[in-house]
């Protein structure tokens, strides 16, 4: 989980199951995707409570065991107790809230308009997706307010007071990587809930988490492999599209070959040459809207204001255009972005500070070329059976967390399969949980060391 946080980390999606239920233990769970759209697993944690406290020793937690490195967006629920812990912990990164269950909650809080004849629903939905501009979405705003008469609606105010965290307007100067919800969350939760339940044992519950991590790296070689097989399928023969096709995964490649397919429908409204820094007015045959795009030849660079690389990582028929103009044939480095290429996920073990490297006794690359080479070896005899890899003893670490009676952290350094992090806590004692750990490790062949904090 280390490697992925330091590959496919800048964008977390984090929520937690069962918070108003007695009878499931709380579980929250980090979850991002990599380079073919595949979901990421990045830390996993049992709560003891939902407090800020608890909220913000898992967060920082979580940062530690990351090795220290921020995300640069992260998503969860309108909550705010969990805001003022991110806002403290994380203080660079930017607190996205999940819009699918801002329009739930919508659908909860004012259902007697739901249920009235009315476009209450759509006109909330139009504020979150539809407007680019602060200035409309204002107007669009107030409209719908006076409308139905929701100036006094204590909820409608605090929605609106964190704007910033959901409304297009403000999110499109944040890099998404094309996350808007926590859905990647809820199928997790979906796998793992039968398993939360308060009478199942703690032990039966983290073979089901090893068995859920095991599945999500088997569907990401799969989907991997099965696409590096596959030849991109161009729509128009061109030097850039080549470019592209060599250097993104077939997911990204699609989406930049349909902002290359509307670049041939664009055309400019207005230029002005005069400086080094040339600006344009883009606009798409057949569509209303009009982008400013600035462009610098001698630089090889461009900005559209739909910020769609900003947002995305990737660029948007605007600025291909402008590329086109400045007599740029081939994509410039700097819009080539790690994080989507085929070559996204490096093999090299990450620095962690405050940690010897000999304590790294497993390593990573040659545990993933081994994992690779078993699931390409499975892949072409067709097995009909899903190969299990062979996996040799893995080694964790454990601290036990100062702040509460009872918290048991562990971290996997499997780098190549780790193991979640979290706070375990329960109604037991500390002697108890460790007890269940140790029992587990024995089990599945896992070396337990206790290394001191530096």
């Amino acid at each position: 989980m280390v490697t992925d946080s330091r590959q496919f980390g800048d964008v977390v999606s984090f929520d937690i199951v069962s918070r108003n239920s007695t009878s499931l233990r709380p579980f929250a769970s980090f979850v991002g995707f990599n380079n073919y759209g595949e979901t990421v697993l990045l830390g996993m944690a049992l709560m003891y409570d939902a407090t800020g406290e608890s909220f913000q020793w898992l967060l920082e937690t979580f940062m530690r065991a990351m090795s220290g490195g921020a995300p640069r967006t992260f998503f969860s629920r309108q909550d705010a107790v969990v805001a003022k812990a991110i806002s403290f912990v994380m203080p660079e990164t930017r607190h996205a809230i999940c819009t699918w269950h801002l329009k739930q909650a919508a659908k909860k809080k004012l259902s007697h308009l739901i249920n009235g004849n009315c476009n209450y629903m759509k006109e909330f939905k139009a504020c979150i997706n539809d407007y680019e501009e602060e200035i409309e979405f204002f107007a669009s705003w107030e409209a719908m307010i006076s409308k139905y008469n929701l100036h006094g609606n204590v909820w409608l105010q605090e929605v609106f007071e964190e704007k910033e965290k959901w409304a297009r307007p403000y999110m499109k100067q944040t890099f998404s990587a094309g996350m808007k919800n926590t859905q990647l969350n809820e199928r997790l939760h979906s796998d793992v809930l039968d398993y939360l339940r308060s009478d199942v044992d703690i032990n039966f519950l983290l073979k089901h988490l090893q068995k859920v991590i095991n599945d999500i790296r088997y569907r990401e070689l799969e989907v991997e492999f099965s696409l590096r097989l596959k030849l991109p399928g161009f729509k128009i023969r061109a030097p850039i599209l080549r470019q592209a096709s060599e250097a993104y995964t077939d997911m990204i490649f699609q989406l930049f070959q349909e902002e290359y397919e509307e670049f041939q429908s664009a055309y400019i409204v207005n230029r002005d040459e005069s400086g080094p820094c040339r600006e344009y007015i883009v606009a798409i045959i057949e569509k209303e809207k009009r982008y400013k795009v600035f462009g610098n030849p001698s630089e090889q660079s461009v900005s559209c204001s739909c910020r769609k690389f900003e947002t995305l990582g990737f660029l948007c028929s605007h600025a291909l255009k402008i590329l086109d103009t400045m007599d740029i044939k081939y994509l410039p480095d700097t819009y080539l972005l790690k994080r989507w290429t085929k070559h996204g996920r490096c093999l090299t073990a990450p620095h962690v500070e405050g940690r010897k490297k000999e304590q790294w006794t497993i390593l990573a690359a040659q545990e993933q070329r081994e994992q690779r080479r078993k699931v390409i070896k499975g892949c072409v005899l067709q097995k009909k059976k899903k190969v299990q890899p062979e996996e040799p003893a893995t080694q964790y670490t454990v601290w036990d967390a100062p702040t509460q009676p009872g918290n048991v952290l562990l971290q996997g350094i499997d780098l190549s399969q780790p193991f979640p992090m979290g706070q375990m806590n329960y109604e037991e004692n500390q002697e108890y949980g460790q007890f269940a750990f140790r029992s587990f490790c024995e089990k599945e062949n896992v070396h337990l060391t206790v290394l001191p904090e530096h």
